[in-house]
């Protein structure tokens, strides 16, 4: 199926194969799922494969942030759209490096019990990462954040706690 931010959902639940690695399942949707439904709506304000973070310009990834954040009535700004230009060059590079073209990308990912948003959730083969992206040097309180979306992930989704979740600063 296509996700709200016109690529590939998650679909399904988390799925490890025999080998171990973690998967996105393309099939029935479970509720609260990475990029699935919850309610009926995406919990990511925009979802895709890596291959399509790659082949996509910065700028479309950007404006469809800018769409997804202006539809649920929060101001923007030009600080915010130039934080995301450089978080989405930066992911579409290590997403690249890395080989992660099967990769489910989710980005400004909501958990909605909590009113918190994880900057990006990935989804390899092998693990969940929760990145969080600061501007500046790295400190201890931004590695505390990127460690809390982990373990919310962990505890208020259901569909994340049996799988490594690893937190990322990208600072």
């Amino acid at each position: 199926t296509r996700g709200a931010g016109g690529g590939d959902d998650a679909g399904g639940e988390l799925r490890v194969n025999p080998c171990g690695r973690v998967r996105a399942h393309a099939g029935q949707r479970a509720a609260g799922d990475l990029a699935g439904a919850e309610g009926g709506g995406m919990r990511a304000w925009f979802a895709c494969t890596g291959a399509e973070l790659v082949a996509r310009p910065v700028a479309d990834t950007v404006g469809r942030l800018a769409s997804a954040q202006q539809a649920r009535g929060l101001p923007g700004s030009v600080d915010q759209e130039y934080a995301w230009q450089r978080q989405v060059a930066a992911l579409r590079d290590a997403v690249r490096r890395a080989g992660g073209a099967s990769w489910t990308i989710a980005l400004e990912y909501d958990l909605l019990r909590l009113e918190k948003r994880v900057d990006a959730v990935v989804l390899t083969d092998r693990s969940i990462l929760a990145l969080e992206f600061k501007t500046g040097t790295p400190n201890p309180a931004a590695m505390a954040e990127a460690e809390d979306y982990a373990l919310d992930l962990r505890d208020f989704h259901e569909g994340s706690r049996r799988h490594c979740i690893v937190p990322v600063l990208v600072a």
